[in-house]
């Protein structure tokens, strides 16, 4: 089996303006955000099914706006709760986020942000086997900073 395109895939975000701008930016590198969650509460209580769904996301992106901890304990309810699904999950790397990124979010007043973050998301999920028309034998399943 394939993954369709564009890819469907899941999003914790915390901010709704954030998130809806950095699914924008996302859609026309062949990923589709599927399911939007704004806290950790709604994350550990719709992700497991939708994991598991034949036709629920492979991939899900959490961004910066969750602490560590948070972030965590998602990861960890979800692989109890949904062991079977081959899931990568991407968090914040700011290690990933250079000195010219900075420099170009900061230039235009955070209004390119998304799309840079898009962008690294976009890059992260294709290293990790998340393309559209690849096989679900290709996904690097486990977390993975972006």
């Amino acid at each position: 089996m394939s993954l369709p395109s564009p890819v469907p895939i899941a999003l914790c975000g915390k901010s709704q303006t954030m998130a809806t701008s950095f699914s924008d930016a996302l859609l026309p590198q062949g990923y589709e955000v599927v399911h939007t969650c704004h806290d950790a509460s709604s994350a550990k209580s719709t992700l497991p099914s939708l994991l598991t769904s034949s036709t629920g996301p492979v991939a899900v992106v959490i961004g910066k706006g969750f602490y560590e901890s948070e972030m965590q304990e998602i990861i960890q309810h979800c692989k109890a709760q949904a062991d079977s699904a081959k899931t990568v999950w991407l968090l914040p790397d700011d290690d990933k986020f250079t000195a010219y990124m900075k420099l170009k979010a900061v230039a235009s007043a955070g209004t390119m942000l998304p799309g840079m973050i898009a962008e690294r998301a976009a890059d992260a999920l294709r290293e990790n086997g998340v393309v559209g028309g690849a096989s679900l034998d290709g996904i690097k399943s486990g977390v993975h900073g972006f």
